[in-house]
């Protein structure tokens, strides 16, 4: 039986559970099948047919054509955007080591409360609506002065307003976690030219007052837009740290666990999807419940980022029910011994507590899971692609986990693919094909605990 550690500093540090798209190629028909006529039985003659002409024999007879063959059912191409369906020709030789290094900007911090007065936080336990939602987020962005050895706080360094504007990516949290989950990737990306933002959700994060809830994930999405929206307004505000900061079309999306759910939703979702999201990311999220329709009107890249032996959210029946039904537009990184809660910045003390950080997970979440699935109720239907996951995949059902990959290991792995993702979405040509050729050949050649596809 897996030993449990249920230490008092555990709900401290884990997460456990933790823009308009180009317009859709049409499809193309199947050719229509040729007419036949009838021929007449083979021991009868058919009436008012002429005998066969006698054969010249000065006159050499005409060859037939050769039949034509049918044509081929049609293929669909690859997204160029995906791990597979990109294009490497003449990419540089960039190492793993080059990209671990920290970029050329320097990285900033600042810390905005935003709060959006027309949608309500929802009643839960003994706490009363609320009439607003207050979402407390972090921003990183490149800035002028360098970020190591340098004295000077994060939230007084000045964006680096001549290199940019930058792209925005804005970061979901897992369930019960918080908005520093992910950072280590998220100054990874600030000091090579990314602004990234990540905010408290009301209802699911750490420090939710009664407890975090998660079928609040629902209202998840149109978050994930306020903070896009509110951002923009910022770097059109002269007095703001990030003004003349963000680049409006280019804006990705990521999230862990629930909030890789949270990214799924606002990029693909029918009536929730904000269209100024142009490619997502998600870190061992949640897609079981999401059917073929679900990504069938949209043609925004996605890529998977998921450890096989994830005890939470199990890696056959998310990722790789994730990459089937959403071919072509997803691509798939494959961490082999990744964790769920490893993806945590916090896994790091989590390490110390267990060979495992799913084992601290499990005891986490224990107990905090809604009992069925009915809240996904609250995000329609079939017609919205939103189907019952399967009954028997709970999370947490095995009774011993193995060892898993290093902590370091996975948030390195983690931390390069998705630069070089977004860089392939959002970089010039030669950047483009740079991470491209990184993503094809040379992290999968890294080792044999990552694939690439």
């Amino acid at each position: 039986m897996r030993t449990r550690y249920l230490l008092s500093l555990t709900f401290l540090f884990i997460l456990a559970c933790g823009e308009e798209p180009p317009p859709e190629s049409g499809a193309v028909e199947d050719p229509p099948s040729e007419a036949t006529t009838d021929e007449a039985p083979p021991d009868e003659t058919p009436a008012d047919v002429p005998d066969e002409p006698a054969t010249d024999p000065d006159v050499t007879p005409e060859t037939p054509e050769d039949p034509v063959d049918p044509p081929e059912d049609p293929v669909t191409p690859l997204h160029p955007g995906t791990i597979a369906g990109c294009q490497a020709d003449g990419a540089d030789a960039w190492t793993v080591a080059d990209r671990s290094e920290p970029g050329p900007f320097g990285v900033g911090q600042i810390t905005l409360t935003l709060t959006d007065p027309d949608r309500p936080t929802a009643a839960h336990g003994l706490l009363p609506e609320l009439p607003g939602r207050t979402l407390v987020t972090n921003v990183w962005f490149p800035a002028d002065a360098g970020w190591l050895g340098d004295l000077t706080p994060a939230d007084q360094l000045p964006l680096a307003k001549a290199d940019g504007p930058f792209p925005l990516i804005i970061h979901s949290h897992g369930f019960m976690s918080e908005r520093n989950e992910l950072k280590y990737a998220a100054q990874h990306l600030a000091s090579h030219g990314f602004v990234v933002a990540a905010a408290d959700y009301p209802l699911t994060n750490l420090g939710t007052a009664g407890g975090a809830q998660l079928p609040d994930v629902v209202n998840q999405p149109q978050d994930v837009s306020f903070i896009i929206t509110s951002l923009l307004g910022q770097s059109m505000t002269a007095t703001s740290p990030l003004y003349e900061g963000i680049d409006a079309e280019r804006i990705g999306a990521m999230g862990t666990s629930l909030g890789g759910m949270t990214t799924s939703l606002v990029t693909y979702h029918s009536q929730l999807r904000d269209q100024r999201i142009k490619a997502a990311v998600t870190f061992a999220g949640p897609s079981g419940m999401f059917s073929e329709d679900f990504y069938a009107d949209d043609t925004t890249p996605l890529m998977l980022v998921h450890g096989d032996i994830d005890a939470i959210v199990h890696y056959e029946t998310n990722a790789l029910v994730a990459m089937e039904r959403a071919f072509p537009l997803a691509g798939l990184v494959t961490l082999v011994g990744g964790s769920h809660a490893g993806f945590s910045d916090a896994a790091t003390l989590l390490a110390t507590l267990s060979d495992n950080p799913d084992n601290v997970g499990c005891d986490a979440i224990a107990g905090n899971l809604p009992d069925n699935g009915d809240f996904l109720s609250g995000l329609g239907g079939e017609s919205e692609g939103i189907i019952a996951p399967p009954a028997d995949d709970v999370p947490c059902s095995e009774e011993t986990l193995p060892p898993a990959m290093d902590v370091a290991r996975q948030h390195m792995l983690t931390t390069l693919s998705t630069h070089a993702f977004f860089q392939l979405q959002f970089g010039d040509a030669a950047t483009q094909q740079s991470a491209c050729h990184f993503l094809q050949t040379v992290l999968p050649g890294d080792g044999d605990d990552v694939t690439t596809w």
